[in-house]
């Protein structure tokens, strides 16, 4: 009811390449997959700056050395 529709599809990864008709290899498919190239660093997680205190945080977030 939320969205309005009688029924809900998607496609399959391998769906996906062949509607947009170019080759795998040149996708990240991570965000589909959760298989990541390089392994993702706690330290580098998307949360890293929301968790460092204010007064350690430059500007944009960025912790200052």
């Amino acid at each position: 009811d939320f969205i309005g529709a009688d029924s809900l599809g998607h496609l399959s990864i391998d769906g996906l390449i062949k509607a947009v008709a170019l080759p795998k290899d040149i996708f990240c498919m991570a965000c589909f997959t959760g298989d990541y190239p390089i392994p993702v660093q706690l330290e580098m997680d998307k949360l890293a700056l929301e968790t460092m205190p204010a007064d350690q945080q430059g500007r944009f977030g960025v912790k200052q050395r």
